[in-house]
């Protein structure tokens, strides 16, 4: 996905510098990877197509809406409503581009 953003060696370089082995690893699946990515987001209160992008693979890596919307819950927890009211927003509207 990166890859037809970037090119291959800005891709390349960026999955190096962003913990190469944690992309590569066999211990984290795609799913988990887009789960801990998403979380990241939100407590960095990153919306907008950045957002939208990582919700959009999760699904595709098997997330589906009640799966997104128990993670936006449990973050509130952690990170307090006004990031994941957002969030859980951005989770709404990318279920109806889904």
């Amino acid at each position: 996905m990166l890859t037809g953003r970037v090119g291959a060696d800005f891709a390349r370089e960026v999955f190096e510098a962003a913990g190469g082995l944690g992309w590569q690893s066999t211990a984290l699946t795609d799913r988990d990877r887009s789960i801990a990515i998403i979380a990241a987001l939100v407590c960095q209160n990153v919306t907008g197509q950045r957002l939208l992008t990582y919700l959009s693979l999760a699904r595709r890596n098997g997330v589906d809406q009640q799966g997104l919307t128990a993670l936006m819950v449990l973050l509130t927890a952690y990170v307090g409503q006004p990031y994941t009211s957002l969030a859980m927003e951005a989770v709404r509207r990318s279920a109806d581009l889904s």
